[in-house]
């Protein structure tokens, strides 16, 4: 939890960890309740997800010229998620299945 771009830049960690407790047991609750056998996010999703990330990074205040933590090696922001705690809440609860591979 709370990996790359996965804590809100303007909040506190523990919310962004709450947020994604609440999906990764409500995906725990399904696969029981569902009988799944595995479930994976697809990797277009994963990379249209990024791509989407990155993009809104750049309206950020630290993808600036000053060199800063927030930046792997390659100058890709990788330390937030530049939405609220609210929206990354929404986006989690809203996930479209169709984004997954959901072993039965």
């Amino acid at each position: 939890m709370v990996g790359l771009n996965g804590a809100v830049a303007y909040g506190a960690v523990f919310a962004s960890a709450e947020v994604q407790t609440e999906h990764i047991t409500n995906w725990i609750r399904r696969i029981a309740e569902e009988n799944l056998h595995s479930v994976a996010v697809r990797p277009e999703a994963t990379r249209r997800y990024n791509e989407q990330i990155q993009a809104e990074q750049q309206a950020m205040s630290w993808t600036g010229d000053c060199p800063n933590f927030y930046r792997d090696p390659t100058g890709r922001i990788v330390s937030f998620f530049p939405g609220t705690v609210g929206r990354l809440r929404r986006e989690l609860r809203n996930a479209p299945d169709h984004d997954f591979v959901i072993t039965r």
